[in-house]
């Protein structure tokens, strides 16, 4: 009698099913070999497998649970790794998220410079007093600042609540709608010395540009500043003096008209 009529019939099927199974793995059809493992039971060694040759998929994690809820909870990690490896890191950060690695999905997101999804999933997952939700803000205001960014960068301050911070950044751009946000938020933050010092820029700019009109319409919007109101109104004073006597040549249409003027504000008759 042969060798394989000894066998009885359960020995005979096991050995097709392992032929067949290394038939498959041999040449490289690994989803027929995962799926007959899986068909005999065989979780832990499919995922062992798949593992070696970083070929997790969505389906082998989903039979995970069949071994064990720990085994699942590996099993998600190491395709987060996987996934992340390929590129795919806003899927990676999920799987993460499924095995209760928050930190690990931030990390993740940190890692490849995408701060406003580490800032996004650390808001909704983690304690405003978390100081890794400091240390994300800190971070995409120094990228920010790098790639010239300024006012997003600001943003980033200003969420801290470093107010001089942002302020000073915003100054950089030296064009008036930053030095006049400088100059707004330090006043909000009580800063009078660093406010007075952007607002005198933004003045110095308007009397530059002879645009008395609109460096007085900015001084009085805020007390601290009208201190700048006699200055500018000098130098208007001045420079239509010199007009008149030829030594400057400005335009009429830039001057004031000092009889419309309201009587309360702090600029000379």
């Amino acid at each position: 009698m042969s060798p394989a009529l000894k066998l009885c019939p359960n020995d005979i099927l096991d050995e097709l099913e392992n032929s067949y199974g290394q038939y498959h793995r041999n040449n490289e059809n690994m989803d027929y070999f995962y799926q007959l493992e899986v068909w005999k039971g065989n979780i832990s060694g499919a995922l062992r497998v798949a593992r070696q040759r970083d070929e997790l998929s969505d389906w082998l994690v989903a039979m995970a649970p069949m071994a064990s809820f720990e085994t699942w909870t590996s099993v998600c990690e190491d395709y987060a790794i996987q996934l992340e490896t390929d590129g795919q890191y806003h899927k990676a950060a999920s799987y993460f998220l499924a095995c209760h690695k928050v930190y690990e999905a931030i990390r993740l997101f940190k890692r490849h410079k995408l701060f406003k999804e580490a800032i996004a999933l650390a808001k909704v997952r983690l304690s405003p007093l978390d100081p890794a939700l400091e240390e994300l803000y800190t971070l995409w205001a120094q990228q920010l600042t790098k790639d010239g960014n300024l006012e997003q960068a600001a943003k980033c301050h200003l969420a801290m609540r470093q107010v001089q911070d942002a302020a000073k950044l915003l100054a950089r751009r030296y064009d008036q709608s930053s030095l006049r946000t400088a100059a707004h938020i330090s006043i909000i933050a009580n800063d009078k010395q660093q406010g007075l010092m952007y607002t005198q820029r933004v003045v110095q700019q308007h009397l530059l540009q002879n645009e008395w009109g609109l460096a007085y319409q900015f001084l009085e919007k805020n007390k601290e500043w009208q201190v700048y109101l006699a200055t500018s109104s000098m130098h208007e004073m001045v420079s239509c003096e010199l007009t008149s006597l030829g030594l400057l040549q400005i335009e009429p249409a830039h001057f004031s008209h000092w009889d419309q003027r309201p009587s309360n504000k702090s600029a000379l008759p």
